[in-house]
């Protein structure tokens, strides 16, 4: 039964975050629209907080697709997907499929200037 409890929760949680989400980023949108500092430092925080999400909450997928069994485990609720994609590139426990995505999120993080964006990740 706790099972069924949490997975109540879980879909109410998100039902709730949705509509919430939408509208807070539509009213940051316009109430910090001719305030670029302010709206750029939401942005990025927005996508920091997006990515420690993920690989918190994507967990159980990365770790079975994305690495290698002895390699860095993603799951940390502080950790990015970055910082975890950089750690296992270090220590070469990424799968081919793993490589694949760091790749591309150094690529993507490239495209603004950020070089190595995995790798500097790591090392925070």
């Amino acid at each position: 039964m706790k099972v069924l409890k949490n997975l109540f929760l879980l879909i109410f949680a998100l039902g709730i975050y949705l509509p919430v989400i939408v509208i807070a980023v539509a009213y940051t949108l316009v109430t910090r629209l001719f305030k670029p500092g302010e709206l750029s430092a939401y942005f990025f925080s927005f996508a920091k907080s997006l990515s420690i999400a993920g690989a918190t909450q994507g967990q159980h997928l990365f770790n079975d697709w994305f690495v290698k069994p002895d390699g860095y485990r993603f799951g940390a609720e502080t950790e990015s997907a970055s910082h975890n994609f950089g750690e296992n590139k270090k220590r070469e426990t990424l799968y081919p499929l793993g490589y694949a995505l760091a790749y591309l999120i150094n690529a993507v993080a490239a495209g603004f200037k950020d070089n190595e964006h995995i790798e500097k990740a790591a090392e925070k």
